[in-house]
């Protein structure tokens, strides 16, 4: 039971930490450009998680496999959303939005229209 309960109370924070960065923050829309965030992380990162700090890209084309999606980002980097300061930077767009400091996209669009 112990080898079950250690890696969930010591990974499930980690895992928690990055997979909120994948939607929290976004547009609840059909919008995969808008609706998901692909995440710069350093290369051991980016191992251990099997690539999807690519997410948007994942979501774009989820019938490609984690392997090629480096590449499939650089094919569509310019119409996805990038955060480029890492899970520490997705955190701190998400925690601005939540205290009323920034505005998620899709809001400023409706502000100007």
């Amino acid at each position: 039971m112990w080898y079950w309960l250690i890696p969930l109370f010591l990974g499930e924070p980690v895992m928690r930490f990055i997979r909120m960065t994948e939607h929290v923050g976004k547009p609840a829309i059909k919008s995969m450009k808008e609706n998901t965030r692909t995440t710069y992380v350093f290369r051991p990162a980016q191992f251990l998680c099997w690539n999807m700090n690519y997410h948007a890209e994942h979501h774009y084309a989820s019938s490609v496999p984690f392997h090629a999606l480096p590449s499939l980002h650089e094919k569509l980097k310019t119409v996805i959303s990038v955060e480029p300061h890492g899970y520490w930077g997705a955190h701190v767009d998400i925690l601005e939005q939540l205290l009323g400091k920034r505005k998620r996209a899709d809001q400023i669009r409706e502000t100007n229209e």
